[in-house]
């Protein structure tokens, strides 16, 4: 079954289009699929590349647009990196 992925997702496609997640392989992995451990690999490639902030500020945003989906009923229910939602960035090393 093909589930939905970020870049099935207009908003999130729109808001993210020139940023590192639109280049990254999370960005076609079906949502139902999305563990928090691929999370955490995007934000430390990030972190470096010398841009910590800037993959903190990007989950943020993809993690608030996955979860819109989910209650507006338009994604999976089950996203397990929807658990890191709101993990701020001063709460990982």
């Amino acid at each position: 079954m093909n589930t939905l992925a970020m870049k099935d997702i207009p908003a999130l496609r729109y808001a993210l289009c020139d940023t590192a997640l639109f280049s990254s392989p999370l960005w076609s992995r079906p949502l139902d699929t999305l563990q928090p451990i691929h999370v955490l690999a995007f934000q430390t490639r990030l972190r470096l590349d010398g841009q910590r902030s800037e993959g903190f500020r990007l989950v943020d945003l993809m993690l608030s647009y996955i979860a819109r989906e989910v209650t507006q009923n338009r994604a999976p229910i089950r996203c397990p990196a929807l658990s890191m939602a709101g993990l701020r960035e001063n709460e990982v090393a």
